[in-house]
Protein backbone atom coordinates (compact mmCIF):
# COMPACT_ATOMS: atom_id res chain seq x y z
CA UNK A 1 0.00 0.00 0.00
CA UNK A 2 1.17 3.36 -1.08
CA UNK A 3 1.11 6.01 2.06
CA UNK A 4 0.88 9.76 1.35
CA UNK A 5 1.95 11.96 4.45
CA UNK A 6 1.32 15.31 3.50
CA UNK A 7 0.24 16.96 5.97
CA UNK A 8 0.48 14.78 8.97
CA UNK A 9 2.45 16.68 10.84
CA UNK A 10 0.82 16.89 14.50
CA UNK A 11 -0.42 20.24 15.40
CA UNK A 12 1.32 22.38 18.08
CA UNK A 13 -0.62 22.92 21.12
CA UNK A 14 -3.00 26.19 21.79
CA UNK A 15 -2.98 26.50 25.44
CA UNK A 16 -0.61 29.53 25.43
CA UNK A 17 -2.77 31.11 22.80
CA UNK A 18 -4.76 34.35 23.35
CA UNK A 19 -8.75 34.57 22.94
CA UNK A 20 -8.34 36.06 19.40
CA UNK A 21 -5.90 33.69 18.00
CA UNK A 22 -7.55 30.46 19.39
CA UNK A 23 -10.88 31.98 17.40
CA UNK A 24 -8.57 33.02 14.21
CA UNK A 25 -7.06 29.63 14.59
CA UNK A 26 -10.70 27.62 14.62
CA UNK A 27 -12.21 29.56 11.58
CA UNK A 28 -8.85 29.46 10.09
CA UNK A 29 -9.75 27.00 7.27
CA UNK A 30 -12.71 28.98 6.09
CA UNK A 31 -10.81 32.16 6.63
CA UNK A 32 -8.16 30.67 4.50
CA UNK A 33 -10.67 29.86 1.46
CA UNK A 34 -12.18 32.89 1.21
CA UNK A 35 -8.40 34.89 1.09
CA UNK A 36 -7.51 32.40 -1.64
CA UNK A 37 -10.55 32.96 -3.79
CA UNK A 38 -10.96 36.44 -3.12
CA UNK A 39 -7.09 36.58 -4.67
CA UNK A 40 -7.96 34.45 -7.15
CA UNK A 41 -10.92 36.47 -8.39
CA UNK A 42 -8.85 40.09 -8.24
CA UNK A 43 -5.66 38.47 -10.25
CA UNK A 44 -8.70 37.33 -12.95
CA UNK A 45 -10.77 40.62 -13.12
CA UNK A 46 -7.27 42.54 -13.50
CA UNK A 47 -7.16 40.32 -16.86
CA UNK A 48 -10.92 40.79 -18.17
CA UNK A 49 -10.04 44.18 -20.06
CA UNK A 50 -7.69 42.01 -22.34
CA UNK A 51 -8.89 41.12 -25.98
CA UNK A 52 -7.25 38.11 -27.21
CA UNK A 53 -7.81 37.63 -31.24
CA UNK A 54 -9.59 34.42 -30.75
CA UNK A 55 -12.33 36.95 -28.92
CA UNK A 56 -12.26 39.23 -31.32
CA UNK A 57 -12.41 37.13 -34.46
CA UNK A 58 -14.85 34.70 -33.22
CA UNK A 59 -16.53 34.81 -29.56
CA UNK A 60 -17.23 38.75 -30.11
CA UNK A 61 -19.27 37.68 -33.14
CA UNK A 62 -20.96 35.16 -31.78
CA UNK A 63 -22.38 36.65 -29.06
CA UNK A 64 -23.46 39.21 -31.35
CA UNK A 65 -25.04 37.03 -33.64
CA UNK A 66 -27.07 35.68 -30.58
CA UNK A 67 -28.42 38.39 -29.39
CA UNK A 68 -29.46 39.51 -32.43
CA UNK A 69 -31.52 36.43 -33.09
CA UNK A 70 -33.17 36.54 -29.55
CA UNK A 71 -31.33 33.86 -27.78
CA UNK A 72 -31.63 30.36 -27.93
CA UNK A 73 -33.78 30.99 -31.52
CA UNK A 74 -30.25 31.55 -32.90
CA UNK A 75 -29.39 28.13 -32.38
CA UNK A 76 -31.78 26.82 -34.90
CA UNK A 77 -28.86 26.91 -37.55
CA UNK A 78 -25.42 27.41 -37.33
CA UNK A 79 -23.43 30.25 -36.62
CA UNK A 80 -21.16 31.99 -38.76
CA UNK A 81 -17.95 30.38 -39.00
CA UNK A 82 -18.81 28.66 -35.48
CA UNK A 83 -17.68 25.21 -34.44
CA UNK A 84 -18.32 25.81 -30.24
CA UNK A 85 -20.99 22.89 -29.09
CA UNK A 86 -24.40 23.83 -28.31
CA UNK A 87 -23.53 23.20 -25.00
CA UNK A 88 -21.40 26.41 -24.22
CA UNK A 89 -23.48 28.46 -26.83
CA UNK A 90 -26.85 28.38 -24.97
CA UNK A 91 -24.48 29.70 -21.56
CA UNK A 92 -24.33 32.70 -23.64
CA UNK A 93 -27.98 33.36 -23.90
CA UNK A 94 -29.01 34.52 -20.29
CA UNK A 95 -26.16 37.29 -20.87
CA UNK A 96 -27.56 38.43 -24.11
CA UNK A 97 -30.97 38.56 -22.21
CA UNK A 98 -29.49 40.58 -20.02
CA UNK A 99 -27.58 42.63 -22.17
CA UNK A 100 -24.47 42.19 -20.92
CA UNK A 101 -21.47 43.26 -22.94
CA UNK A 102 -19.79 40.20 -24.81
CA UNK A 103 -16.30 40.13 -23.35
CA UNK A 104 -17.90 40.37 -19.44
CA UNK A 105 -20.25 37.51 -20.75
CA UNK A 106 -17.91 35.50 -22.33
CA UNK A 107 -14.66 35.93 -19.36
CA UNK A 108 -17.13 35.47 -16.46
CA UNK A 109 -18.33 32.15 -17.93
CA UNK A 110 -14.79 30.96 -18.12
CA UNK A 111 -13.75 32.32 -14.46
CA UNK A 112 -16.68 30.87 -12.78
CA UNK A 113 -15.24 27.43 -14.18
CA UNK A 114 -11.81 27.86 -13.09
CA UNK A 115 -13.63 27.96 -9.43
CA UNK A 116 -15.58 24.60 -10.11
CA UNK A 117 -12.47 23.45 -11.37
CA UNK A 118 -10.57 24.06 -8.45
CA UNK A 119 -13.37 22.22 -6.07
CA UNK A 120 -14.02 19.47 -8.28
CA UNK A 121 -9.73 18.82 -7.93
CA UNK A 122 -10.02 19.58 -4.49
CA UNK A 123 -13.20 16.76 -4.45
CA UNK A 124 -10.46 14.71 -5.97
CA UNK A 125 -8.34 14.45 -3.09
CA UNK A 126 -10.80 12.47 -1.16
CA UNK A 127 -11.02 9.84 -3.11
CA UNK A 128 -7.61 9.14 -4.14
CA UNK A 129 -5.60 10.31 -1.01
CA UNK A 130 -8.26 9.15 1.84
CA UNK A 131 -6.11 7.97 4.45
CA UNK A 132 -4.44 11.86 4.29
CA UNK A 133 -4.45 13.07 8.25
CA UNK A 134 -5.39 16.52 7.71
CA UNK A 135 -7.72 16.50 4.69
CA UNK A 136 -9.29 19.73 4.72
CA UNK A 137 -5.31 21.30 4.55
CA UNK A 138 -4.65 19.02 1.56
CA UNK A 139 -7.90 20.44 -0.26
CA UNK A 140 -7.18 24.22 0.58
CA UNK A 141 -3.53 22.93 -0.92
CA UNK A 142 -4.98 21.84 -4.15
CA UNK A 143 -7.97 24.15 -4.12
CA UNK A 144 -5.42 27.25 -4.08
CA UNK A 145 -3.35 25.42 -6.54
CA UNK A 146 -5.50 25.69 -8.66
CA UNK A 147 -7.14 28.62 -8.61
CA UNK A 148 -3.50 30.31 -8.98
CA UNK A 149 -1.98 27.36 -11.31
CA UNK A 150 -0.90 30.28 -14.31
CA UNK A 151 -2.70 28.47 -17.11
CA UNK A 152 -6.18 28.56 -15.60
CA UNK A 153 -6.24 32.11 -15.15
CA UNK A 154 -4.36 32.68 -18.79
CA UNK A 155 -6.55 30.14 -20.27
CA UNK A 156 -10.08 31.83 -18.90
CA UNK A 157 -9.29 35.58 -18.11
CA UNK A 158 -6.98 36.46 -20.77
CA UNK A 159 -7.64 34.49 -23.59
CA UNK A 160 -11.16 34.08 -23.39
CA UNK A 161 -11.05 30.23 -23.83
CA UNK A 162 -13.98 28.05 -21.63
CA UNK A 163 -11.83 24.98 -21.66
CA UNK A 164 -12.10 24.67 -17.60
CA UNK A 165 -15.95 23.72 -17.92
CA UNK A 166 -14.91 20.39 -20.13
CA UNK A 167 -11.83 19.84 -17.79
CA UNK A 168 -14.27 19.99 -14.40
CA UNK A 169 -16.14 17.30 -15.77
CA UNK A 170 -13.22 15.24 -16.67
CA UNK A 171 -11.95 15.29 -13.31
CA UNK A 172 -15.34 14.32 -11.61
CA UNK A 173 -15.04 11.70 -14.18
CA UNK A 174 -12.21 10.27 -11.93
CA UNK A 175 -13.76 11.23 -9.06
CA UNK A 176 -16.83 9.14 -9.71
CA UNK A 177 -14.57 6.06 -11.19
CA UNK A 178 -12.72 6.29 -8.37
CA UNK A 179 -15.96 5.39 -5.72
CA UNK A 180 -17.10 2.83 -8.21
CA UNK A 181 -19.94 4.54 -9.77
CA UNK A 182 -19.75 4.37 -13.62
CA UNK A 183 -23.20 5.55 -14.65
CA UNK A 184 -22.27 8.68 -12.89
CA UNK A 185 -18.77 9.07 -14.46
CA UNK A 186 -20.19 7.92 -17.95
CA UNK A 187 -22.36 11.11 -17.78
CA UNK A 188 -19.90 13.26 -16.58
CA UNK A 189 -17.66 12.53 -19.62
CA UNK A 190 -20.91 13.36 -21.36
CA UNK A 191 -21.23 16.71 -20.39
CA UNK A 192 -17.48 17.00 -20.74
CA UNK A 193 -17.79 15.68 -24.61
CA UNK A 194 -20.92 18.09 -24.87
CA UNK A 195 -18.42 21.35 -24.44
CA UNK A 196 -14.91 19.95 -25.76
CA UNK A 197 -14.37 17.30 -28.24
CA UNK A 198 -11.09 17.39 -26.51
CA UNK A 199 -12.78 15.28 -23.51
CA UNK A 200 -11.68 12.08 -25.54
CA UNK A 201 -8.58 12.41 -24.75
CA UNK A 202 -10.28 10.58 -21.33
CA UNK A 203 -12.05 8.20 -22.81
CA UNK A 204 -9.22 5.36 -22.72
CA UNK A 205 -9.26 5.47 -19.04
CA UNK A 206 -12.85 4.61 -19.21
CA UNK A 207 -12.65 1.75 -21.55
CA UNK A 208 -9.69 0.06 -19.70
CA UNK A 209 -11.99 0.69 -16.66
CA UNK A 210 -14.22 -1.16 -18.30
CA UNK A 211 -11.94 -3.80 -19.51
CA UNK A 212 -10.09 -4.55 -15.80
CA UNK A 213 -12.93 -3.53 -13.55
CA UNK A 214 -15.80 -6.15 -12.72
CA UNK A 215 -17.74 -3.38 -11.13
CA UNK A 216 -17.97 -1.22 -14.34
CA UNK A 217 -21.15 -1.99 -16.21
CA UNK A 218 -21.13 -1.50 -19.79
CA UNK A 219 -24.70 -0.48 -19.81
CA UNK A 220 -23.56 2.87 -18.08
CA UNK A 221 -21.64 4.08 -21.03
CA UNK A 222 -25.48 5.25 -22.17
CA UNK A 223 -25.19 7.70 -19.73
CA UNK A 224 -22.80 9.47 -21.60
CA UNK A 225 -24.84 10.19 -24.86
CA UNK A 226 -27.63 10.83 -22.81
CA UNK A 227 -25.68 13.98 -20.92
CA UNK A 228 -24.95 15.34 -24.37
CA UNK A 229 -28.26 15.39 -25.43
CA UNK A 230 -29.13 16.62 -22.37
CA UNK A 231 -27.77 19.96 -22.58
CA UNK A 232 -29.21 20.64 -25.98
CA UNK A 233 -32.73 20.44 -24.21
CA UNK A 234 -33.22 23.91 -23.66
CA UNK A 235 -32.23 25.12 -27.53
CA UNK A 236 -34.25 21.77 -28.80
CA UNK A 237 -37.22 23.21 -27.00
CA UNK A 238 -36.55 26.67 -29.02
CA UNK A 239 -36.29 25.06 -32.16
CA UNK A 240 -33.09 23.54 -32.61
CA UNK A 241 -32.60 19.94 -34.38
CA UNK A 242 -31.29 17.21 -33.12
CA UNK A 243 -28.30 17.28 -35.68
CA UNK A 244 -26.96 20.30 -34.45
CA UNK A 245 -25.77 18.65 -31.14
CA UNK A 246 -23.01 16.44 -33.40
CA UNK A 247 -22.78 19.04 -35.89
CA UNK A 248 -19.99 21.28 -34.55
CA UNK A 249 -17.97 17.99 -33.99
CA UNK A 250 -18.09 17.28 -37.56
CA UNK A 251 -16.68 20.99 -38.25
CA UNK A 252 -13.80 20.44 -36.25
CA UNK A 253 -13.11 17.04 -37.36
CA UNK A 254 -13.18 18.37 -40.85
CA UNK A 255 -11.12 21.73 -40.48
CA UNK A 256 -7.47 20.56 -39.55
CA UNK A 257 -5.18 20.58 -42.34
CA UNK A 258 -1.44 20.37 -40.38
CA UNK A 259 0.16 17.88 -38.26
CA UNK A 260 0.15 20.41 -35.62
CA UNK A 261 -1.93 23.65 -34.78
CA UNK A 262 0.90 25.72 -32.73
CA UNK A 263 1.39 22.61 -30.47
CA UNK A 264 4.42 21.52 -29.13
CA UNK A 265 5.01 17.67 -30.09
CA UNK A 266 5.86 14.80 -32.97
CA UNK A 267 3.12 16.69 -35.23
CA UNK A 268 5.13 20.10 -34.83
CA UNK A 269 8.45 18.05 -35.29
CA UNK A 270 7.09 16.26 -38.31
CA UNK A 271 5.61 19.95 -39.45
CA UNK A 272 6.61 20.04 -43.08
CA UNK A 273 5.43 16.24 -43.71
CA UNK A 274 2.58 15.42 -46.05
CA UNK A 275 0.05 15.94 -44.00
CA UNK A 276 -2.69 13.23 -45.24
CA UNK A 277 -0.49 10.56 -44.81
CA UNK A 278 1.22 11.20 -41.70
CA UNK A 279 -1.84 11.88 -40.11
CA UNK A 280 -3.28 8.28 -39.91
CA UNK A 281 0.24 7.53 -39.10
CA UNK A 282 0.39 9.53 -36.31
CA UNK A 283 -3.12 8.32 -35.38
CA UNK A 284 -1.82 4.88 -35.78
CA UNK A 285 0.78 5.13 -33.32
CA UNK A 286 -1.19 6.63 -30.41
CA UNK A 287 -3.75 3.94 -30.89
CA UNK A 288 -1.04 1.47 -30.53
CA UNK A 289 0.44 3.09 -27.07
CA UNK A 290 -3.04 3.64 -25.86
CA UNK A 291 -3.53 -0.06 -27.05
CA UNK A 292 -0.57 -1.30 -24.64
CA UNK A 293 -1.11 0.55 -22.22
CA UNK A 294 -4.49 -1.70 -21.90
CA UNK A 295 -2.65 -4.53 -21.99
CA UNK A 296 -0.37 -3.25 -19.57
CA UNK A 297 -3.18 -3.01 -16.89
CA UNK A 298 -5.24 -6.12 -18.23
CA UNK A 299 -1.91 -8.19 -17.56
CA UNK A 300 -1.16 -6.68 -14.01
CA UNK A 301 -5.02 -7.44 -13.22
CA UNK A 302 -6.91 -6.46 -10.55
CA UNK A 303 -8.63 -3.34 -11.21
CA UNK A 304 -7.40 0.02 -11.01
CA UNK A 305 -6.98 1.50 -7.88
CA UNK A 306 -8.19 5.63 -7.17
CA UNK A 307 -4.13 6.31 -7.60
CA UNK A 308 -3.80 4.89 -10.70
CA UNK A 309 -6.78 6.01 -12.46
CA UNK A 310 -5.15 9.42 -11.83
CA UNK A 311 -1.84 8.04 -12.55
CA UNK A 312 -3.66 6.36 -16.13
CA UNK A 313 -5.87 9.70 -17.29
CA UNK A 314 -2.95 11.70 -16.27
CA UNK A 315 -0.64 9.78 -18.96
CA UNK A 316 -4.13 9.14 -21.30
CA UNK A 317 -4.50 13.20 -21.68
CA UNK A 318 -0.33 13.94 -22.30
CA UNK A 319 -0.20 10.72 -24.66
CA UNK A 320 -2.78 11.93 -26.88
CA UNK A 321 -2.01 15.56 -26.72
CA UNK A 322 1.63 14.94 -28.04
CA UNK A 323 1.56 11.80 -30.44
CA UNK A 324 -2.01 12.99 -32.83
CA UNK A 325 -2.10 14.92 -35.23
CA UNK A 326 -3.98 18.61 -35.71
CA UNK A 327 -3.97 19.69 -32.01
CA UNK A 328 -3.72 23.21 -30.61
CA UNK A 329 -1.95 24.52 -28.11
CA UNK A 330 -4.14 24.63 -25.71
CA UNK A 331 -5.26 20.74 -25.81
CA UNK A 332 -2.62 19.92 -23.39
CA UNK A 333 -4.47 22.33 -20.55
CA UNK A 334 -6.21 18.80 -19.15
CA UNK A 335 -2.91 16.94 -18.94
CA UNK A 336 -1.14 19.92 -17.27
CA UNK A 337 -4.09 20.13 -14.59
CA UNK A 338 -3.94 16.29 -14.31
CA UNK A 339 0.14 16.48 -13.47
CA UNK A 340 -0.32 19.31 -11.10
CA UNK A 341 -2.28 17.28 -9.02
CA UNK A 342 -0.52 14.18 -9.30
CA UNK A 343 2.85 16.38 -8.78
CA UNK A 344 1.08 18.02 -5.21
CA UNK A 345 0.63 14.89 -3.55
CA UNK A 346 3.80 12.26 -4.91
CA UNK A 347 6.92 11.70 -3.43
CA UNK A 348 9.10 11.52 -7.14
CA UNK A 349 10.94 14.16 -7.69
CA UNK A 350 10.13 13.06 -11.61
CA UNK A 351 6.83 13.69 -11.23
CA UNK A 352 7.36 17.08 -9.84
CA UNK A 353 9.83 17.77 -12.37
CA UNK A 354 7.79 16.62 -15.25
CA UNK A 355 5.01 18.82 -14.07
CA UNK A 356 6.80 21.63 -14.37
CA UNK A 357 8.52 20.87 -17.87
CA UNK A 358 5.04 20.39 -19.13
CA UNK A 359 3.25 23.30 -18.02
CA UNK A 360 6.62 25.69 -18.53
CA UNK A 361 5.86 23.79 -22.57
CA UNK A 362 2.28 24.33 -22.56
CA UNK A 363 3.05 28.28 -21.23
CA UNK A 364 5.78 29.43 -23.50
CA UNK A 365 3.80 27.91 -26.78
CA UNK A 366 0.71 30.17 -25.63
CA UNK A 367 2.42 32.82 -25.28
CA UNK A 368 4.17 32.67 -28.67
CA UNK A 369 0.45 32.23 -30.22
CA UNK A 370 -0.86 35.02 -28.02
CA UNK A 371 1.99 37.52 -28.81
CA UNK A 372 4.01 36.16 -31.89
CA UNK A 373 7.19 39.20 -30.23
CA UNK A 374 7.26 37.62 -27.15
CA UNK A 375 10.43 36.10 -27.27
CA UNK A 376 10.45 32.01 -26.23
CA UNK A 377 12.31 28.51 -26.84
CA UNK A 378 11.98 26.92 -30.71
CA UNK A 379 9.08 25.08 -31.51
CA UNK A 380 11.22 21.67 -31.99
CA UNK A 381 12.55 21.94 -28.56
CA UNK A 382 9.27 22.65 -27.22
CA UNK A 383 8.12 19.32 -28.66
CA UNK A 384 10.99 17.44 -27.74
CA UNK A 385 10.51 18.45 -23.82
CA UNK A 386 6.68 17.12 -24.25
CA UNK A 387 8.21 14.26 -25.61
CA UNK A 388 10.38 13.35 -22.68
CA UNK A 389 7.73 14.14 -20.36
CA UNK A 390 5.61 11.40 -21.98
CA UNK A 391 8.26 9.38 -21.62
CA UNK A 392 8.53 9.62 -17.73
CA UNK A 393 4.83 9.71 -17.43
CA UNK A 394 4.77 6.42 -19.30
CA UNK A 395 7.98 5.10 -17.34
CA UNK A 396 6.16 5.92 -14.29
CA UNK A 397 3.25 3.69 -15.49
CA UNK A 398 5.15 0.99 -16.59
CA UNK A 399 7.24 0.99 -13.22
CA UNK A 400 4.03 1.14 -10.78
CA UNK A 401 1.76 -1.53 -12.80
CA UNK A 402 5.14 -3.65 -12.78
CA UNK A 403 5.59 -3.42 -9.24
CA UNK A 404 3.13 -5.64 -7.98
CA UNK A 405 1.51 -2.73 -5.95
CA UNK A 406 -2.68 -2.34 -6.32
CA UNK A 407 -2.32 0.71 -4.50
CA UNK A 408 -5.20 -0.73 -2.26
CA UNK A 409 -7.51 2.35 -0.83
CA UNK A 410 -10.77 2.39 0.82
CA UNK A 411 -12.90 4.10 -1.44
CA UNK A 412 -16.06 4.41 0.83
Amino acid sequence: MQKHTLFQNPPASSDSLPAWSQWLQDRLFPISVAVVTILALAVRLSLYPFQSGDYLIYLEKWYAQIAQGGGLPALRQPLADCNYTIAYLTLLTPFTALHVPALAAVKTISVTADFALACSCALLQSAVWPDCAHPRRARLLIYTAVLLFPEAFFNSAFWAQCDAIYITFLVLTIFFLARHRSIAACAMFGLAFAFKMQAVFLLPLLLITAAGCRWFRLSAFLAAPAALVLTCVPAMLCGTPIWMTYWPYLVQLGCCGSLSVNSPGIGMLLGHLPFVQWKYALLAVTLLALYAALTLALQRGGGLSPYELLLVGTWTCLCCVTLLPCMHERYAFPADLLLLVLALFSHQRGDHLCFLVESAVSLFSWMQYLDPKTPGVSSQALSCLRFACLLWLSLHLWRHFNAGDTCTYTTT
